[in-house]
């Protein structure tokens, strides 16, 4: 059902996007209200000035309604959003200036993570939780930047490389680097421990962690061989599933007043395209009878003309 939900979602989208061609003002107010709290909660991985992301989110809705006619998305919409907001926020005057001091350089990136105190009450999955949280927010920002975008957005290389503007090459090394530099520390926190949990690489595996986060008929198949096929690590898939569940980003969000808000404040500055007047003609365009009420339509003019020979005699 979640994944027929996700599609439906996705097609809505794609169709506002394709209308915006057309000038729909219907399609534009729905792409805007769908991905502004989205957006909202992106650019404030890159600063905590919240009004710097809401102008930035409104100036790339009115950049998008004025290039609508070229608009392309091949990277898909949620991409090209991501890395358009990215580009101004990094490029906007303020920052550039210096003026706000936790973003004075366009490498910035932070990511704040939550631990769903449901999932860790047992002391060791609370403690592999936030080990795992530690790690990641150890790493240098631009590595953490693109943990982020893959794990946490499922995002692939070539759609982080637009994001960020980097090389998709670059974009491989930044994870490879992040993941090599995660596993080995893992091992260094835990070598003063009896048992190291075997989880790091359930952990970075793509295919694990959408089956915890978007499960289907599929990944549940496939994943219930592979505890059959390795029950010395059933523990250890137990684990990593609730340490996957457990730790999430902390997504800064935009009350439901302020999102109204930006929606209208952006529809209100758009030029919507003059429709032109309807001409004469179609205000007496002919219409066809269905067969059936023809002989109905014939006896009521009928009845009406002998009433008006009467009247008129």
């Amino acid at each position: 059902m979640k994944q027929v939900t996700l599609n439906s979602a996705l097609s809505r989208e794609l169709h506002w996007w394709h209308q915006l061609r057309k000038s729909n003002i219907v399609a534009f107010k729905g792409l805007v209200s769908e991905y502004s709290p989205l957006l909202f909660s992106f650019g404030t991985q890159y600063t905590t000035d919240t009004d710097l992301v809401k102008n930035c989110i409104q100036k790339l809705f009115l950049e998008v309604w004025d290039k609508r006619d070229d608009l392309t998305a091949p990277v898909g919409i949620k991409t090209w959003l991501f890395g358009s907001l990215r580009q101004r926020i990094l490029h906007s005057p303020k920052i550039r200036q210096g003026v706000l001091e936790s973003v004075a350089n366009t490498a910035h990136f932070f990511i704040e993570f939550t631990l769903d105190t449901g999932l860790t009450q047992d002391k060791t999955t609370r403690g592999v939780a936030d080990t795992l949280k530690h790690l990641i927010e150890q790493l240098p920002q631009c590595q953490q930047e693109v943990v982020y975008l893959k794990f946490f957005q499922e995002l692939n290389s070539d759609q982080i490389a637009h994001v960020t503007s980097h090389s998709a090459q670059t974009v491989s090394d930044l994870l490879q680097t992040a993941i090599r530099q995660l596993k080995l520390q893992w091992k260094v926190v835990f070598s003063s421990q009896p048992t190291t949990p075997n989880i790091e690489k359930l952990l970075w595996n793509e295919s694990f962690r959408k089956w915890v986060s978007k499960p289907s008929q599929e990944s549940d198949a496939f994943w219930h061989c592979w505890r059959i096929s390795n029950p010395e690590r059933v523990a250890d898939l137990k684990l990593a599933r609730t340490v996957v569940s457990a730790l999430q980003v902390r997504h800064r969000q935009m009350p439901e007043f302020e999102q109204q808000l930006l929606v209208t404040q952006t529809l209100a500055q758009i030029n919507v395209p003059a429709q032109p007047a309807p001409s004469l003609l179609s205000f007496f365009r002919w219409q066809p009878v269905s067969w059936p009420s023809f002989p109905v339509l014939l006896a009521s003019l009928s009845k009406r003309f002998r009433k008006n020979k009467t009247s008129l005699s």
